[in-house]
């Protein structure tokens, strides 16, 4: 069965993206070809493309850390203005309720 992506999920992987090490993308890149060990204790969750030519040169591409930040911003702004906006909310119908029964 799959897992419903939460949006408490979402924010982890940006900031994963934006504020995790990158040091496991250059630990492959320096590694021998037919070396595969360990692999899967590698963290490549900033690597977003990896080639090796075949005359032995590796091209590594990283995630773009501020379009990450960016994206964790628009979030973490959003959520804050809805809090904001429940707030304000909250104390108009508070308002209204006074206003309705004297209080």
């Amino acid at each position: 069965m799959k897992r419903k992506i939460s949006r408490r999920d979402v924010i982890s992987k940006l900031g994963e993206l934006a504020f995790g090490s990158c040091t496991d993308a250059v630990r492959l890149a320096f590694r021998a070809p037919d070396d595969d060990r360990g692999l899967e204790d590698l963290d490549l969750t900033g690597l977003s493309e990896f080639k090796r030519n075949a005359n032995g040169t590796v091209e590594v591409k990283l995630v773009d850390r501020l379009e990450a930040l960016q994206m964790l911003l628009a979030v973490l702004d959003r959520d804050d203005r809805a809090d904001a906006n429940s707030g304000l909310l909250q104390a108009i119908v508070q308002a209204a309720q006074e206003a309705e029964y004297g209080d």
